[in-house]
């Protein structure tokens, strides 16, 4: 990732800020709503240095915050089947820290890219079923 220093370091410092709030959140609704400002964030960096190891992160973590917004919606309009668990919104925090620890570090992220992808699936039903089987790792 070839990123200048300065938007690196405004970007360790937005998630190192939204990870704080997450976990001062005890509403999923407010975690996602603090979670929103990373891929946020990636899209401004995105306008200002266009690089597309930004563009591949940015799009991962999107889908993650899509993925949990839509299963919120869900659940509010009565399916509850599906739920959010602990185990999920500790997983959306620790991956965020994660993250943020790898471009402070400048350390590939595609293990933690790949662990996104498997928590946003978890949101689904069919994620969630291979979740409660102990098939997805999140």
């Amino acid at each position: 990732m070839k990123l200048s220093k300065t938007l690196k370091d405004i970007i360790v410092s937005e998630i190192k800020f939204v990870v704080s709030k997450m976990k001062e959140s005890a509403e999923i609704e407010k975690k996602i709503f603090y979670f929103s400002a990373i891929p946020a964030e990636l899209l401004r960096v995105l306008n200002l240095e266009y690089d597309p190891d930004i563009l591949y992160i940015h799009h991962i973590v999107n889908d993650t915050h899509i993925a949990f917004q839509q299963r919120i919606a869900a659940i509010k309009r009565g399916d509850t089947v599906v739920t959010i668990t602990d185990e999920q919104t500790n997983s959306l925090e620790y991956l965020s820290n994660e993250l943020g620890n790898r471009f402070e570090q400048n350390k590939k992220m595609d293990d933690i890219l790949r662990k996104f992808a498997a928590l946003s699936y978890s949101t689904s039903g069919n994620g969630y079923y291979l979740m409660q089987k102990d098939l997805l790792k999140i």
